[in-house]
């Protein structure tokens, strides 16, 4: 039916190159078109801007055709231009101007192109502002080109929200893609001299860029560029202005809901709530992502970015509220906003101040202090044991059982000593979950210690929940601190291998590392050392299942605040406020950070990661319903495609096919099979219903302490590319996604989600909540 309504009375349009109004029709063809003409891209050297996606003398749709049916369908990179470009945040005059001081930068330090691979910068020069979750993005700049690179699992959404220059999007269908249209954009064209940023680029990353693009010198401009952006224009002051004003609301909003016996997340969740309308309300256009709010309450108060907890306001607390409204990727917040006391704290910090000396042989470091009365104020390391360990998240005899592996792993690869920097490395062998705010962090393991290390703006509270070992605390006093805490703890002990985590440990921090440890040889132990985690424990997969449930609550939610008229923002208001205030129920102890939810509607369902907007629900509209619960760091996901009201008769033809797909899945993930089997069959599928191209991304991952900005566990993912066997204990998701382009039968984007334990003899489907076009019509009228 679907190849029928895809192939009746239609053909592809020839494109105009560079057309970016694609409303060319007939009275046979939708109204619009998105352009996914796929290709293999070739550049064009000295003929200006590679075009993609468009046919022409450039090069050939298919250029790279491995032989069957599938592969030519399944293209290393695409254009998609999906939709109309969405408002900017900065008039084009203001984007243009920043491009003018950073050509002018390029000009004087002879660097012919830059590639910025932060948050920062790309959301700087284009106005795009990506959600990682593990992949690669990239923003190219040349004298005569601006590109922004994004992942497909975004669908048109980087096309719309990139104001100035021009968007191509890599598939998952073979590895380093990514680099590849790096390669495609730069590679030929005479450039001698690429700027980068080493502060950002992983060492693993910088690797991989080298291969691509190896006659190109790489240099460091992260740190040179940056006087670029600290100067703030007019319009960026005024929307900073409007970020203070709405902090501002926030701080209301705590004192409206203070009161006795109110728990610190609940003032938070009023907060954060009254900010993301206020900024909704002002900037309509505007993604909504990343508003939020910690309020401290006792004990809680002696870090400046502790996380948010279940304690209850009591009269006397002193409190320390901080609202971060975000608007288009730019935070204004209002730190200590009110701190009110009615007499002395009861608790006073026990910071014993020291200049590390470590002692060698004879257990954990004691740290005092010495020097002149300035240094004994100012100490480079410090102890802040500030009130009681919290209750651990998991047994000790869980948090000793992955040292035991890991101690085994190190002995097995003489590796004398690891440095883990990732949150998901850190949370997973301490139980502590660190708040980065551009500072370093770590966890020291040795054969006899384990050490967390954490900057002074924590306070007591990496101590607190560090539930095995110990921890030292490093201060801004001096530049380093942090590599000389590493220094202390390792130097001059023997050790002569350091195992780190490449893919996280940027080529900057590396470089420091060296110097602080220029005795030991520093080796790769981050995709090693994985699958000591992709195993999980029957304590973790007890607490997935917690997640997983927590995450249906969540989508009951969307169901039930789900109106005409209803922004998206609003259900996911409700979602992640019901599933914070049941993570707080079910995990008194815990911390309580990043749980959220998307709900994405019509055009904006085209990208599986795609922000919050103020787009209001329609009748007939097709919704993805995406919601996430975090348990101290561990991640659960429902995810769900629904309808208001009604579906027309090529919604529910598509739909059903995805839910084929994705009912074929849970039955073919077992113990013994290999993850590239899973996805070649599920492939085939697709293909023969005539849309493999429209799918998305690979079929599922692994769960456990991961979030959309860290800790992918990318050797137990369902793709292509991923020749990883299941074995029992291992969770993973099957969530098949196509992406219908707007103006085609049946358009937007169609996905399913369900978590499995894999078994000894199966699976387990810990997901409740229903799918398919029987359930998840949702009546509203």
């Amino acid at each position: 039916m679907w190849k029928k309504l895809l192939t009746s009375g239609s053909r592809i349009l020839s494109w105009q190159k560079g057309l970016p109004d694609l409303k060319k029709v007939t009275a046979a063809v939708p109204t619009f078109i998105a352009r996914w003409q796929h290709s293999e891209l070739e550049p064009v050297h000295g003929q200006g801007p590679v075009s993609y996606g468009s046919h022409g003398e450039k090069f050939l749709p298919y250029a790279r055709v491995w032989g069957s049916p599938s592969e030519r369908l399944m293209p290393r990179l695409l254009d998609i231009r999906n939709g109309q470009k969405v408002q900017p945040t900065f008039s084009v005059e203001e984007l243009q101007r920043r491009l003018n001081l950073l050509r002018t930068f390029m000009i004087s330090n002879e660097v012919d192109a830059v590639l910025f691979t932060s948050y920062h910068n790309i959301n700087y020069y284009s106005d795009f502002l990506y959600t990682s979750f593990g992949r690669d993005y990239g923003l190219v700049v040349t004298m005569d080109k601006v590109l922004t690179i994004s992942a497909k699992v975004d669908g048109g959404q980087p096309w719309r929200r990139t104001q100035i220059g021009d968007n191509v999007v890599y598939t998952d269908w073979q590895p380093d893609n990514f680099y590849h249209a790096v390669r495609v954009e730069l590679a030929g064209r005479g450039f001698r001299t690429l700027g980068v940023e080493l502060d950002h680029l992983s060492q693993d990353r910088f690797a991989r860029l080298k291969l691509a693009i190896p006659d190109m010198q790489i240099t460091d401009i992260g740190r040179a560029t940056m006087p670029l952006r600290v100067k703030k224009s007019d319009e960026e002051i005024a929307l900073i202005k409007e970020g203070a004003r709405i902090a501002d609301l926030g701080g209301w909003a705590v004192v409206e809901a203070l009161e006795e016996g109110v728990p610190e997340y609940e003032l938070a969740i009023h907060a954060a709530n009254v900010m993301t309308r206020e900024v909704a309300r002002t900037y309509p256009h505007s993604e909504l992502m990343n508003t939020w709010a910690w309020v401290q309450s006792g004990i809680n108060t002696d870090g400046g970015h502790n996380p948010v907890t279940s304690r209850r306001v009591r009269s006397g607390d002193i409190l320390s509220v901080n609202t971060f409204p975000m608007i288009a990727g730019w935070q204004k917040g209002s730190p200590d906003l009110k701190k009110v006391t009615a007499a002395v704290p009861a608790v006073i910090a026990r910071w014993q101040h020291s200049e590390l000396e470590s002692v060698h042989g004879q257990g954990p470091v004691s740290y005092g202090s010495h020097g002149s009365p300035s240094e004994r104020l100012m100490p480079r390391l410090l102890d802040i044991r500030n009130g009681q360990k919290v209750q651990p998240t998991f047994s000790v005899e869980e948090l000793q059982r992955r040292l035991n592996l890991l101690r085994t792993f190190m002995i097995s690869n003489e590796v004398d000593a690891v440095l883990f920097t990732s949150y998901h490395n850190i949370n997973y062998y301490s139980d502590f979950m660190y708040n980065s705010f551009g500072r370093d962090y770590g966890l020291v393991v040795t054969m006899d210690k384990v050490l967390t290390i954490s900057a002074k703006v924590d306070g007591g509270q990496p101590w607190r929940r560090t539930q095995i070992g110990d921890n030292v605390v490093y201060t801004d006093w001096q530049p380093d601190n942090f590599y000389h805490a590493v220094r202390v703890e390792l130097a001059g002990r023997g050790f002569r291998t350091l195992g780190v985590e490449l893919d996280h440990l940027s080529q900057d921090r590396f470089a420091r590392l060296q110097l602080a440890v220029p005795d030991m040889q520093i080796t790769d132990i981050g995709k090693a050392s994985m699958p000591l985690r992709v195993k999980k424990s029957d304590e973790e997969i007890a607490l997935i299942k917690e997640g997983a449930r927590i995450a249906d609550l969540g989508g009951w939610a969307v169901v039930e605040a789900l109106e005409e008229g209803v922004p998206e923002y609003e259900l996911a208001i409700h979602a992640a406020n019901a599933m914070t205030r049941e993570v707080a129920r079910t995990y008194p102890h815990s911390e309580l950070m990043n749980t959220w939810a998307w709900v994405q509607s019509g055009i904006n369902t085209d990208g599986g990661h795609n922000p919050l907007t103020s787009r209001r629900v329609r009748s007939g509209d097709i919704l993805s319903v995406n919601t996430f619960p975090m348990i101290a760091g561990y991640y659960a996901a429902l995810e769900r495609t629904m309808f208001l009201n009604h579906a027309s008769d090529a919604h529910l033809a598509l739909w059903e096919i995805n839910c084929q797909v994705h009912r074929r899945g849970l039955e073919l993930v077992r113990p013994g099979v290999r993850c590239c089997d899973i996805a070649t069959e599920l492939n085939e599928m697709y293909r023969q219903h005539g849309l493999l191209q429209y799918h998305t991304f690979g079929y599922g991952h692994s769960f456990g302490t991961l979030c959309h900005y860290f800790g992918r566990e990318s050797e137990v993912e369902l793709r292509e590319d991923v020749t990883t066997v299941l074995e029992p204990g291992m969770v993973i998701s099957m969530e098949p996604m196509i992406m219908i382009p707007e103006g085609m039968p049946g358009s937007g984007a169609y996905r399913d989600h369900d978590i499995l334990v894999v078994t000894e003899d199966g699976t387990e489907d810990i997901t409740g909540f229903p799918s398919g076009p029987e359930h998840n019509i949702i009546k509203k009228t």
